[in-house]
């Protein structure tokens, strides 16, 4: 069996799914040190104006370490409203955001208590929507070091560090499928996979298949 260990991201860009495709076994890491400014809290989507980021806002103070299945949410600042928005604005008039919203809308009203809880649930509608049958893990505890048998994914993901990336979508095709505002702004690279979905609908997983077989 296939195996990976991953850093539990918010709606992951479309490079992860790509270096994760055929792994059959995730071992989501939930007691590493919680990563600021990662993709732990944030992801981005298309805009009229290029790439527009979303992040979760963040509670229990700067001095404070967390582990990642412990970074509680700020609540108080109305986020999930914001980020649904901006969800229906970009992606309203793509093919097949509708044939999803009805999916996504409750994950942006139902109360979530830390990034892990809202991140898992996320995961786990687009492995849905994917129709990729993974078998997910949680860890119990840190290990720095799995051996060469897993695919270790912790720290290859980092949204300013893309120029360092191996796995980029600007290394495959140019334009490996049309967005919503791609006239305007060009392919944006790197976005989350929702910009997929909500683009490709039922062919996002060929999509990532045809793109991971270029590696």
């Amino acid at each position: 069996m296939l195996k990976a260990v991953l850093p539990l991201f918010y709606a992951p860009p479309l490079p992860f799914f790509v270096a994760v495709y055929g792994m059959e076994e995730w071992h989501l890491d939930a007691k590493e040190h919680f990563v600021k400014a990662s993709y732990r809290n944030r992801t981005s989507i298309a805009g009229p104006n290029g790439a527009l980021s979303l992040s979760i806002p963040l509670a229990g103070g700067k001095d404070k370490r967390f582990t990642s299945d412990s970074r509680p949410i700020q609540n108080e600042i109305a986020w999930q409203k914001h980020h649904w928005q901006s969800l229906c604005a970009a992606y309203r008039s793509s093919p097949y955001f509708e044939y999803y919203e009805d999916d996504y809308a409750p994950l942006y009203t139902e109360a979530y208590h830390t990034t892990w809880d809202f991140n898992i649930a996320m995961l786990k509608q687009i492995l849905r929507h994917l129709k990729w049958e993974v078998n997910l893990k949680h860890t119990s505890s840190y290990v720095a070091d799995y051996g060469e048998d897993v695919l270790d994914l912790r720290n290859r993901f980092m949204p300013n560090q893309w120029a360092q990336e191996v796995l980029r979508t600007e290394r495959m095709e140019a334009h490996p499928y049309e967005q919503v505002f791609q006239n305007k702004t060009g392919f944006l690279h790197n976005l989350s996979v929702l910009d997929l979905l909500f683009n490709e609908g039922p062919q996002a997983s060929e999509v990532i298949r045809r793109l991971a077989e270029e590696l």
